[in-house]
């Protein structure tokens, strides 16, 4: 498989990742404490703090054994939060680029996702550090 095409499925292997574990957080954290208050719109305190836990994990094992490289990293981050972008325009119903539209979707955007984004880079960080500090012991073959 070129070197490329490996790139990309492990962007795309993120961004399900990033999805999976956004939903499956907030579920669970919906589930331990049902009724929480409200933040940031529409999420409640509970699936945000839920989701934001997952999300950190999925990125540690993800930075850890898939992406391995900050440049990956932002690169799975950059799409899934392009495609977030896609998905407050297609539920705001505004895709026109005027800046009022614009200046709207993307104060969605930062109020729906910036605890994914502050986990990502948290656990993505530990997980590039780790998997680069294993490198770096592995013992030289010796002569024999």
């Amino acid at each position: 498989m070129p070197p490329a095409a490996a790139k990309a499925g492990r962007v795309l292997l993120g961004v399900l990742s990033l999805f999976a574990a956004w939903a499956l957080g907030g579920y669970v954290g919906e589930v331990i404490c049902p009724q929480s208050a409200i933040v940031g719109g529409r999420e409640s305190l509970a699936a945000k703090t839920g989701s934001s836990v997952a999300i950190a994990i999925a990125s540690f094992v993800l930075g850890r054994y898939s992406l391995r490289s900050v440049r990956l990293a932002l690169l799975c981050l950059g799409s899934t939060e392009l495609l977030v972008m896609l998905i407050v325009m297609g539920f705001s119903g505004l895709g026109m680029l005027t800046m009022a539209d614009i200046q709207f979707n993307i104060w969605w955007l930062y109020a729906v996702t910036w605890n994914v984004v502050l986990a990502f880079f948290l656990g993505a960080g530990l997980g590039v550090l780790w998997f680069r500090r294993a490198a770096n012991k592995v013992p030289e073959a010796t002569a024999g």
